[in-house]
């Protein structure tokens, strides 16, 4: 039966959330994975029925129901008017993908990863810096290392050629930590947030929109290519290089 069929909004949704959460555990079955760092995102491809479940709220809905009903705690539940090669189909017109990096490294092996600065947007104290998986240890990002000891520096010389784009950073703006069981983890420090007249946002491949991270309390999972945007211009690239 085709889902779109029904004139009734509420058992049209009801019964596109049961399509697609089933689908969903069709995909992980079997699958020791946490879906909580991961995006679904829901292709449409007939533009009433998009622009229905836009209007409706239909992704916030959908998030809380997979969430409660079967475990699902995804990060984001986005709806698009396209969908990519490679997306499976639910429906005639339905389509999803999900997204998300599976960064972390089995206990018997090591990880580890380089930030090196994104195509001309910015500039470090050195080419690049390489982060091992070390849950003690604490990468400082920010500006210089006068006004605290950092370990991932952005270049802060009056004569550097790239003065205006890396000014905007903070002197203490961010840090990276490793949790074993998580991965790489991308803190804001205070002065690092909106709040504070600053911004530290993930860009990450397959995602529409930045990922801001406006809570020094709340990490953010890093994965393999994601580039990292400190104040208002320099973008720091991170890359996982080596697991052995």
């Amino acid at each position: 039966m085709n889902i779109f069929s029904s004139n009734n909004s509420i058992s049209f949704e009801a019964n596109l959330q049961e399509q697609i959460a089933g689908t969903l555990k069709k995909l992980y079955k079997g699958k020791n994975v946490s879906l909580s760092d991961y995006s679904l995102f829901i292709g449409i491809t007939d533009t009433n029925v998009y622009n229905s479940l836009i209007n409706s709220d239909f992704s916030a809905d959908f998030q809380e129901f997979v969430s409660n009903d079967y475990g699902y705690a995804l990060r984001k539940v986005e709806i698009v008017d396209y969908i990519k090669k490679g997306w499976t189909k639910v429906d005639e017109d339905v389509f999803i993908y999900i997204f998300g990096c599976n960064q972390t490294a089995p206990i018997t092996k090591s990880i580890y990863a380089e930030i090196s600065i994104y195509k001309n947007t910015g500039s470090l104290l050195e080419k690049a810096y390489r982060l091992s998986s070390n849950e003690n240890k604490i990468y400082f990002i920010g500006r210089g290392d006068e006004k605290r000891e950092n370990d991932i520096i952005i270049e802060n010389s009056p004569t550097s050629q790239f003065l205006e784009m890396n000014k905007y950073v903070r002197s203490a703006h961010a840090h990276i930590t490793y949790q074993k069981k998580e991965g790489f983890l991308l803190w804001a420090d205070r002065d690092g947030t909106a709040a504070f007249g600053s911004r530290t946002r993930i860009y990450r491949k397959g995602e529409q929109t930045p990922i801001d991270l406006t809570n020094e309390n709340v990490p953010q999972l890093l994965c393999d290519d994601d580039k990292i945007e400190l104040g208002k211009h320099v973008i720091l690239l991170f890359k996982i290089v080596e697991s052995k």
